[in-house]
């Protein structure tokens, strides 16, 4: 057989099996989104109240945020039966001691509960940290005076904190398959969210959250900005705004995302309004955005130099020393940074320990999640080793290299800048590692990296109308990922009994 049929006959196959790998891929990611609103029940319900990391201290800010003052001063002077819940569900007994199990008696103390006083000070974060406490009080009436109401709020916004990042991603998700038939990277992003950390801070009151949901809205703003309407458009904003106020490095991939995605729309020839008497409104509402974030991130910097959280005060942390360790020894305190932050951005620290920190996931949970990342692996690969002969991968041209370095490189200086700050607010002046730093921290920047390097290669661009994926590979993916995640419920299922019930 000579090169020429040789390759003829590849092309042909190819071009058979890439409709069905497409759809496999596409429709996994379907099965994932099921299953992440799935999964995200079952941990908000196993897991008991106040077991997430810092979710009593976000339950009381948040709670107290949403009735009071945006920061309130002196947090004393809120007292409510909302303060009273985390004692009441006996915190200090259960966290941080794996052999502790959670006393179902709680539930039947719930109608006796009293208001209290909280002591607690959150030195970062406004009331739209927490959507899911302000969707809860809109569906529950008296949640302030009926102990059963407030504990109805709470659980409620565990489930509305979810359902954020289920709808923005369904949305970005519905967009690319009805636009592009699929993006290469869609797949790894969807079982990224699937892992039970991911899903843990997702379905919980935490300010992780709204990271995560920051993230998904940036991603559709960097593609599919003219499809945005205006809902997209205000969460956008309000996420944006929202993120700055209570986790500032992450603003830095703000204004990179959002400028690189009017960027791809000028050069597309998709701002059609520029030409006319409404010329840039998608610019001005994007300028607008930066500009807001920046002034919500400088409001948080000066707030917290003027305050300290409890457990800052408690670990007796001197920051001026600190800074002046760094300045003294700049080379060996970004070797640090860099090491300890290289280490996250692996499989383990992604997926699990759960709880405090002390449920930790048997090696049944883990190596079927593996074999989720492996398949998932697999079938992106299995999907460009089709495109190369049937559609030709698309060579990046220099520009859009750039660009894509700039993508990521503001998401790594995000994850860098996370690091540091740790390192000078909750490490020992000159130590040789970084105190406080966990996994979780660095998913909102790892949501976003497949999606953006996969678009490098992808060929098919927006507005095509090929025919990308077929009946069959859509039954296929469908059953194989259904398999799968059935697979991983059951497991993850006895961890979360076994370590509280």
């Amino acid at each position: 057989m000579d090169k020429i049929s040789f390759n003829s006959r590849v092309g042909r196959i190819s071009s058979k099996a890439f409709p069905l790998v497409a759809g496999l891929a596409s429709s996994g990611v379907v099965v994932c989104i099921v299953s992440f609103c799935l999964f995200g029940i079952m941990l908000s319900t196993l897991i008991p109240p106040f077991q997430v990391p810092d979710e009593p201290m976000h339950w009381i800010a948040g709670y107290a945020r949403t009735h009071s003052t945006v920061s309130p001063s002196d947090p004393k002077q809120h007292c409510s039966i909302a303060n009273a819940l985390p004692a009441l569900f006996e915190v200090g007994r259960i966290a941080f001691y794996p052999s502790n199990k959670f006393d179902t008696t709680s539930f039947e103390s719930l109608s006796k509960a009293k208001a209290g006083c909280s002591e607690t000070y959150l030195n970062y974060g406004v009331a739209t940290t927490y959507p899911g406490i302000l969707l809860g009080r809109l569906f529950t009436l008296g949640e302030e005076t009926v102990p059963e109401k407030t504990f109805q709020v709470f659980l409620l916004g565990r489930l509305f904190q979810g359902a954020l990042i289920a709808f923005l991603f369904w949305r970005l998700v519905s967009v690319a398959l009805a636009t592009r038939g699929y993006m290469m990277g869609m797949l790894a992003t969807s079982v990224l969210m699937l892992s039970p950390l991911f899903i843990q801070q997702s379905f919980a009151i935490s300010a992780d959250g709204v990271t995560f949901a920051l993230s998904l809205s940036l991603l559709f703003f960097l593609f599919f900005m003219k499809e945005a309407r205006w809902l997209d458009w205000l969460l956008m904003v309000v996420l944006a705004t929202t993120v700055s106020a209570t986790k500032p490095p992450l603003f830095l991939p703000i204004p990179v995302f959002l400028g690189v995605g009017l960027s791809r729309m000028h050069k597309e020839g998709l701002l059609h309004e520029d030409r006319g008497p409404r010329q840039s409104w998608r610019k001005w509402l994007v300028y607008g955005c930066i500009v807001m974030s920046f002034l919500a991130t400088a409001w948080v910097i000066t707030t917290q130099s003027q305050g300290h959280s409890d457990a800052v005060i408690k670990a007796n942390q001197n920051r001026a020393e600190q800074v002046a360790y760094v300045k003294q020894h700049p080379m060996s305190v970004a070797g640090t940074v860099i090491s300890h932050t290289e280490k996250y951005f692996r499989l383990a620290p992604l997926i699990g320990p759960l709880g405090w920190l002390d449920a930790s996931l048997s090696a049944w949970t883990v190596t079927k999640y593996r074999h989720i990342v492996i398949a998932t692996v697999l079938i992106e690969i299995l999907l460009v080793f089709c495109l190369i002969p049937s559609r030709g991968i698309r060579v990046p041209t220099q520009s859009r290299v750039v660009l894509t370095i700039l993508l990521v490189g503001s998401e790594l200086c995000a994850a860098l800048a996370v690091t540091f700050i740790l390192y000078l607010a909750w490490t020992p002046p000159g130590a040789a590692t970084v105190m406080g730093v966990q996994g979780r921290y660095f998913l909102p920047m790892l949501l976003t990296i497949p999606l953006v390097l996969g678009d490098l290669v992808w060929p098919v661009r927006q507005g095509d109308t090929v025919r990308l994926s077929s009946g069959m590979g859509s039954i296929f993916g469908t059953l194989l990922f259904s398999f799968l995640l059935l697979s991983l419920a059951f497991p993850l299922y006895l961890d979360l009994i076994r370590r509280w019930w």
